[in-house]
């Protein structure tokens, strides 16, 4: 698949402490980011073999399919970081890991079969007749961070970190019936049946405008 990069929004927020008065400090980050990105491979050819019933006939066969364009999207993806750092006058430095949940989109389109009929290449489910078909999943992960945080005052700052995360390989079905007519004989009908497996890895650069006036807020009101 290529690779394939765009701005994204990102929400964060989160909690740390110091260790014992020292300048040590733990914490956990919880962010959500919309990528809302693609990475498309095209002209793809997949081995198949199956068969076909015409007129009541049941034609086995061996071909390829082939894929116009096979697209995969990342749309949200969730993160908790716990974190360690260490702290200066008006900023602290960090590194931490944690799970990740990202939403994923399959699109499979203008899928095509082709077999060797009787010795003949033959394009089985009909030329210009192409099916499309689309998945959705959640895919579990791991994300590592690093990071610098800046104190403008003591209610804004600035955070700046990196974030590079993996998500597990998940193997989904799909298909659907088909059918042609081809110029002679009677109409040809099947089934489209396939996996599709993968996982999806982010990498992403990020600066957030942050404020620790709400926790206070709230502190103070319960």
């Amino acid at each position: 698949m290529s690779n394939s990069s765009a701005l994204a929004p990102v929400i964060q927020g989160g909690y740390f402490t110091h260790i014992n008065d020292t300048p040590w400090m733990g914490g956990v980050k919880m962010s959500y980011t919309y990528l809302g990105i693609s990475s498309s491979n095209n002209d793809l050819l997949i081995p198949q073999s199956g068969g076909f019933l015409q007129g009541g006939v049941y034609t086995p066969f061996t071909g390829n399919y082939v894929v116009q364009s096979y697209r995969q999207t990342v749309n949200s993806q969730f993160s908790l970081i716990p974190f360690l750092g260490h702290s200066f006058e008006k900023s602290f430095v960090y590194l931490g890991a944690g799970p990740t949940l990202a939403q994923t989109r399959t699109q499979i389109e203008r899928i095509t079969g082709f077999a060797d009929v009787v010795g003949v290449p033959t394009s089985i489910t009909g030329i210009g007749q192409g099916s499309n078909y689309s998945f959705s999943q959640w895919l579990w992960g791991v994300s590592a961070t690093v990071g610098a945080t800046y104190f403008l005052d003591r209610n804004w700052f600035v955070d700046v970190n990196y974030v590079a995360s993996i998500t597990q390989s998940k193997t989904s079905n799909w298909g659907g019936p088909w059918s042609d007519t081809p110029s002679s004989g009677s109409t040809r009908t099947g089934t489209n049946m396939g996996t599709s497996s993968g996982g999806v890895v982010t990498q992403q650069g990020n600066r957030t405008w942050n404020s620790a006036a709400l926790v206070s807020r709230i502190l103070r009101f319960e």
